[in-house]
């Protein structure tokens, strides 16, 4: 019971952690201490975890509509690093994958 009381805690914490670094707009991907990199440690403790699920859904969701919107803009290069980090939260992304695909990496 404590080792579990123990894990919730520190799960808890690296999810508070993840949301504050991608709702500031801080390190949303590549640093372990990135909001991604944050969701990723909850995720391979704990597979199913809805908050760290939606966590890597709302980086990937940021960077997919900044990609989008360079896109629009014909601003390639910027689209494809945007894209590209998306990825980096969902790999598999079809939308992501398009727009770096549209940016020509």
């Amino acid at each position: 019971r404590q080792a579990e009381a123990y894990y919730q805690q520190g799960t808890s914490k690296t999810l508070e952690d993840g949301q504050a670094n991608g709702s500031y707009g801080l390190r949303l991907v590549g640093d372990d201490d990135s909001a991604a990199g944050l969701f990723r440690k909850v995720l391979a403790a704990d597979p199913a975890n809805p908050r760290a699920l939606a966590g890597l859904e709302g980086v990937a969701a940021f960077h997919r509509e900044s990609a989008g919107a360079l896109c629009e803009q014909q601003k390639w290069t910027a689209c494809g690093l945007f894209a590209r980090r998306g990825l980096e939260a969902l790999p598999e992304d079809p939308a992501l994958r398009r727009l770096k695909a549209a940016a020509g990496l």
